[in-house]
């Protein structure tokens, strides 16, 4: 009963503000099924449903969506090793309903559109197709795995462009409060994912500082 209650609340935190939240049930409790039966929830989608998981879960991930679907759902794991991955473009993914890719897939591809990588003693970059596509949704299974929000895997994710977002876990606090920022931050929780000035009303997601180490909105220091 529990879990209909969970599927009920995250239908309605969808239509509030912040389209999306943080499901906190402890391990075994059934995240994945509530979390599989919200996109079935407003099947079919124009846009697919992006899930990030830990390399170990990506096969359980999508043996469960076709086990709780009956295999309505078309899945798709996104992974280097994968062959059909290769060459992919932004109009062949938008035919997958679900696509399933790892933390570590998720960064390397960011990290090479952002920082690049060498060839032939020349610095390369490749756009992430994965970046240039506007989800339906997004869900981040074992959430705290962005708990970093300095990391390139914290970064990739906040990077990424959707109508609705989730967080799945268990432990959203590990050791400090501060970890729970960065899911807070990819959930745009106004205002509380944002940096606010003590000066004025500025406040943005991003805290740049221009080369005197003033705010590169406002000015202030």
């Amino acid at each position: 009963p529990f879990q209909l209650e969970g599927l009920a609340w995250m239908k309605e935190m969808e239509k509030r503000d912040w389209r999306g939240g943080l499901l906190g049930d402890e391990m075994g409790l059934g995240k994945t099924i509530q979390a599989v039966s919200l996109i079935m929830s407003d099947y079919p989608a124009k846009q697919p449903t992006l899930v990030l998981v830990p390399p170990v879960a990506l096969m359980q991930w999508q043996a469960e969506i076709n086990s709780y679907t009956d295999g309505t759902l078309k899945t798709f794991v996104y992974h280097g090793t994968n062959v059909k991955t290769k060459g992919m473009q932004v109009k062949d993914l938008k035919k997958y309903d679900v696509i399933m890719m790892s933390y570590n897939s998720l960064e390397s591809i960011y990290r090479k559109q952002e920082r690049g990588f060498k060839r032939k003693d020349a610095l390369h970059k490749e756009e992430s197709v994965i970046h240039a596509i506007t989800f339906h949704r997004i869900i981040l299974d074992e959430a705290h795995c962005i708990k970093t929000r300095t990391t390139m895997t914290a970064k990739a994710c906040f990077a990424l462009k959707t109508n609705y977002r989730w967080c799945l876990t268990g432990t959203p606090l590990q050791n400090r409060i501060g970890e729970f920022f960065s899911l807070i931050r990819f959930l745009n929780i106004t205002p509380f994912a944002s940096y606010l000035c003590k000066q004025c009303p500025c406040s943005r997601l991003e805290w740049t500082l221009d080369e005197d180490h003033r705010c590169t909105g406002c000015g202030h220091g």
